[in-house]
Formats: C-alpha cells, structure tokens, sequence
C-alpha cells in the first residue's frame, strides 16, 4: 500500500538593503571600480511556503556592515535610512556578511525584492569588492528570482506622476504595496525613516499577502 507524499515546501529568501547612495551608473558591470555604493544594512528572511498560502518564517537576519573609512559619507542617503555616520563606520565586516548571505541563498528556491533590478547588482558589486565573487548564484542553478515591484505595478495601477493619461503605471513603493494589501501604511507611526530591516518585515507582510489574496501562487514549484 502506498501513502501519499507531501510536497515539500517551497523555501523563499526575501532581502532589502540600504546602501550609501545610489550607482553612479546602473548599467555599468558590477566589478566598476568606484561606481556601486556601499552597503550599510544587510536584513533577509528566510521563509517556507506550505500549501497555497502559508508562509512560515524559519529564519531571520539583520546585518550592519561596516563602511570602509576611505568611502566618503553621502548624506542625501543618511536622510532616508536615518544612520549616523559613527553608526556605519561600525559594523560587520562586508566579506563576513556576504559569505553569510551566499550560504543562505544557496539554500532556497526563490529569492524576493522589491525592486531586484537595484538590489542584486548592488549585492554582487559591494560583495565583489569584498572579495566575495560568487555570493549570487549563477544562472542554470535554479535559483527563481521575483521582484514584488514589477509583479504588482499593474494590480496597483497607479498612473505615472509624469504622465497620467498614458495608460502607463508608475513602479509601487513597498508601503503602496502595502497599504493597498492592508488599507493602512505599514508603519503607523508616521516615522519617514525606513531600515532594511524593517522593509525586509514589510515585504514579507505584503508576500503573505499576496498569496492569501491568490494573487501569488506557486505552479510547477515556482511562484507565478
């Protein structure tokens, strides 16, 4: 007699950083001398999907990574993540916490950001920098990659700023995401300051979501 097997869960990494300005260009390779920001805030959770919809947490993590002191301090970024410059100089050395990062997502299906197309590059430079070549993994590993962003621009539907009549719509923020799961911001504080940490707990409130709504499902053992 044979019993039924249960399909094993899906294992999603979902990660945010916060970084010491922005690329001087975008496009530019990720081993550009000069041309990625540092890091300063590293935080990912590690989390199991079972069945439609349940997303069990199983690990998180949190990383302040020290600023190199020959790296000039930008202080439009300060504004937005709220650190001092004394905070950043301190920290965890970037090759420690990106040999960390590497390990952890070798050992998941799915790796999740809002807005990938800015965090993987700026991983890959900052960890190339600190010797870390290989923390993303190749293609062909099987590593899906979803970016929350682009998958939810045409569920919100909100219209460019620049154009509103073009049929077009502008990329979500996380909290837009957010509010429009949950009909709140997601920080009701009112506090204009957001952490990596805190954008990693939101996106994963708004993955949950997601899939509590049935607008994210896994088929084929990726998530659509």
């Amino acid at each position: 007699m044979t019993g039924a097997t249960a399909t094993a869960p899906i294992r999603l990494l979902l990660l945010d950083t916060e970084t010491n300005g922005l690329p001087k260009n975008r496009y530019a390779p990720v081993t550009t001398p000069g041309n990625w920001p540092a890091i300063l805030q590293l935080s990912w959770t590690v989390a199991e999907l079972h069945g439609a919809s349940e997303l069990r947490v199983v690990g998180r993590r949190d990383i302040g990574l020290a600023l190199d002191p020959a790296i000039p301090w930008d202080t439009g970024a300060a504004a937005i993540h709220g650190l001092t410059e004394a905070e950043a100089r301190r920290g965890t050395a970037p090759a420690t916490a990106f040999a960390e990062l590497r390990e952890a997502l070798q050992g998941v299906q799915v790796v999740v950001a809002h807005n990938l197309a800015f965090d993987r590059p700026v991983i890959r430079a900052a960890a190339w920098a600190a010797g870390i070549k290989d923390v993303w993994p190749a293609g062909g590993t099987g590593l899906q990659e979803l970016c929350t962003m682009e998958l939810t621009r045409p569920l919100l539907r909100i219209p460019l700023p620049s154009d509103p009549t073009s049929g077009r719509w502008k990329a979500p923020r996380l909290n837009e995401l957010y509010t429009w799961l949950y009909g709140h911001v997601y920080d009701m504080s009112g506090a204009v300051l957001h952490t990596a940490q805190s954008d990693t707990h939101c996106l994963e409130c708004c993955v949950a979501g997601l899939l509590r709504r049935g607008l994210l499902r896994c088929e084929g053992g990726r998530l659509v």
